[in-house]
């Protein structure tokens, strides 16, 4: 089948892992006009995605990536959400992978700006002065030497520049939202992914086994987030040992009691970064360091750095009430940027 024609098929039936992995490797390369690539991803939305196109979309991102070699590998880890959301809040994996990276979890950050929101981790990040126009050598040496780099998708996944206008002009979810976490440049073997809707859990949760994760916790939480609540239960599949369990978190279990998310609403990247120095400094933003401690946990615990969630709390509480957090989004944004294009 050609081009054309698997994208015609694809709005009513679905596609092989071959036959997804040929149009994203040509979506990749630039082959595919911006009007069939919107065609194509309101088709898979529509009728809705499965784990065989989601493998071989996974498998041409990957293939057609930079890669960002570290030391240590096998304990890295990588936390994001999906997006897709419509919701616009603070951005919590990048804050909770500052306060994890302080906690001496090393991090591979991997992110985007925003499609559907009002910011992304790129965008946030890119207020807080961190160099986001890094090579692969140059985020290595902040993950070695620092504890936390940030690999700018755009720039490590070059045929990106080819769905960016078109994600932009969908303004809602497509399968690239599930595609980001999964795509991570340093092969990270350790994450945390957030999902906008709870049906994609599991499937995700597979998909990481298939690829060799050797620890990551899925979650979506019942109000909606693709972040740990600090207000409703959040569904969860860990998987470690290639075996995945299914459990809930309650933040009640934790003593936080929040009624509602309000406090984390932003309008734009600088209000978030205004919201994340609030939780960072310890300035008493209760709803900041609830969310935070949560998913900050999660990141601690699928580093293995202790062996259980309880444990991996109390040391997100430490961290955030410590201020070290805080120094962390300092030092990644003085290191970025000290560093030479030779790095």
């Amino acid at each position: 089948m050609n081009s054309s024609e698997i994208i015609s098929k694809s709005s009513t039936k679905n596609l092989t892992q071959e036959e997804s992995a040929t149009i994203f490797q040509k979506i990749f390369l630039g082959e595919i006009s911006e009007t069939k690539i919107e065609d194509f991803l309101l088709n898979l939305s529509n009728k809705g995605e499965t784990s065989d196109e989601l493998t071989g979309a996974v498998q041409a991102m990957r293939n057609s990536s930079l890669k960002v070699k570290v030391n240590l590998q096998e304990n890295l880890v990588d936390c994001c959400g999906t997006g897709g959301l419509g919701k616009s809040m603070m951005n919590v994996s990048t804050t909770a992978g500052l306060v994890a990276a302080a906690a001496k979890v090393k991090i591979a950050k991997h992110g985007n700006r925003t499609a559907t929101g009002k910011s992304g981790s790129a965008d946030v990040l890119e207020a807080a002065n961190v160099n986001l126009n890094l090579n692969p050598n140059q985020v290595a040496r902040c993950i070695d030497e620092i504890g936390i780099g940030f690999m700018f998708a755009q720039n490590f996944h070059p045929g990106m520049k080819y769905v960016m206008p078109v994600r932009k002009r969908i303004a809602d979810k497509t399968i690239f939202n599930l595609l980001g976490p999964l795509t991570n440049p340093a092969d990270a073997k350790r994450q945390c992914i957030g999902v906008y809707d709870p049906q994609w859990i599991l499937p995700v949760a597979e998909t990481l086994k298939n690829l060799g994760t050797i620890k990551a916790m899925v979650f979506h939480s019942k109000d909606g987030l693709d972040e740990i609540s600090s207000v409703e239960k959040t569904f969860v599949a860990e998987l470690e040992n290639n075996k995945i369990s299914e459990y809930e978190i309650d933040p009640k279990v934790f003593d936080i009691h929040q009624k509602d998310l309000n406090d984390l609403q932003i309008s734009s990247p600088q209000e978030s970064l205004q919201l994340i120095k609030a939780t960072l400094q310890n300035e008493g933003f209760k709803s900041g360091e609830d969310i935070t401690s949560l998913n900050s946990a999660a990141v601690i615990y699928v580093s293995d750095l202790v062996n259980s969630f309880e444990k991996s709390f109390e040391i997100a509480i430490d961290v955030i009430r410590s201020g070290s957090a805080k120094d962390k989004l300092k030092e990644l944004a003085t290191f970025s940027n000290n560093l030479n294009e030779s790095a």
